[in-house]
């Protein structure tokens, strides 16, 4: 077999070259996707090791001498002789020292490329902050959490106080339900920028289903005094007092929510629950029946308003929770 290294890809020249080659092409390419970078990085270095373990080896003869005079072997002599050293078995200590480069440089490439590879890849492989955050929006929005706080992460590593990849990272955190995470990076927001809206407005979120409610009014109170535009502040509120079971609260700044056109079927019915508690039984009918106009499938909303209201409409609210229940 041919082994020069013009012919044949397999010499270990050529595995040397390619080796390198992908490790400068993993460098390149790791401003694109750093896992670009570990997966061709990691294959030039086993090209590289592989390159040396094929290489070709001189060979090391001896010569076999026998005594011709007595046609066996001659008293005190020994029946090998050892040739004088060949420019080849002068190579020994060399190739010894390049096997432990290579074993040595081996070893600290596979260590060194995967911190470089986090590097990158965590640092958000030569890409701005605001790439970052732009990517981690779009998984945000699509309901992949999770890639979207590893990008808003990536973001933060690359500038600590961004306050949108600091209220995202919150956000997508709440979203998965790890209201102790989110709280944290909503604190670093806030310690930033005490007056940051979304901030405020998510911890709030975030203390609220972590059972704290005072401190979810507290919050939403906050956020109502700077802005008191932010009409989500006032639902915020609403569902603290509501948690404390203080109702007549409670229904205070929900009904704020709703004046200034806040609408969904989860503000109409818990409107309409207090003040069926209250004994408003009109008012409660009515938001009720808002509450079934958003949401055709609250069963136990069309159970209540069967109790509520007149005979023949009860028939009516009856069947559709019978149907409901059946599907």
């Amino acid at each position: 077999m041919d082994d020069s290294p013009g012919k044949s890809f397999f010499h270990s020249a050529n595995l040397y070259r390619v080796g390198v080659g992908l490790i400068y092409l993993g460098a390149f390419l790791s401003g694109l996707d750093g896992s670009l970078f570990l997966t061709l990085a990691s294959l030039g270095v086993f090209l590289i090791y592989l390159g040396y373990h094929t290489r070709p080896r001189p060979a090391i003869h001896t010569s076999f001498n026998r005594s011709s005079s007595s046609g066996g072997r001659p008293a005190g002599a020994s029946t090998y002789s050892t040739p004088a050293p060949t420019p080849a078995q002068n190579t020994g200590t060399t190739q010894k020292n390049v096997k432990i480069l290579v074993v040595v440089g081996s070893i600290l490439g596979f260590l060194i490329i995967p911190f470089l590879f986090i590097l990158f890849f965590f640092a958000g492989g030569g890409e701005s902050a605001v790439e970052m955050n732009i990517r981690a929006l779009g998984h945000y929005n699509q309901g992949a959490y999770d890639s979207a706080a590893l990008y808003y992460r990536k973001a933060l590593n690359i500038d600590p106080d961004d306050a949108e990849a600091l209220v995202g990272a919150g956000n997508s955190k709440s979203a998965m339900e790890d209201y102790d995470s989110a709280t944290y990076f909503f604190d670093r927001a806030l310690e930033n920028d005490p007056e940051n809206n979304e901030a405020l407005y998510g911890r709030g979120l975030a203390y609220l289903n972590r059972q704290r409610p005072a401190e979810a009014v507290r919050e939403g109170k906050a956020l109502y005094e700077l802005n008191p535009g932010y009409r989500q502040a006032t639902l915020l509120i609403g569902d603290g007092y509501f948690d404390l079971q203080k109702f007549d609260s409670a229904c205070y700044w929900y009904e704020a929510g709703y004046q200034s056109e806040l609408r969904s079927a989860a503000l109409s019915n818990r409107l309409a629950y207090l003040y069926d508690q209250k004994g408003e039984t009109d008012k409660a009918i009515e938001f009720y029946q808002e509450a079934i106009s958003y949401d055709t499938t609250l069963v136990e909303v069309y159970d209540r308003l069967a109790e509520l209201s007149p005979p023949q409409e009860a028939i009516t609210y009856r069947e559709m929770a019978q149907r409901l229940r059946s599907r």
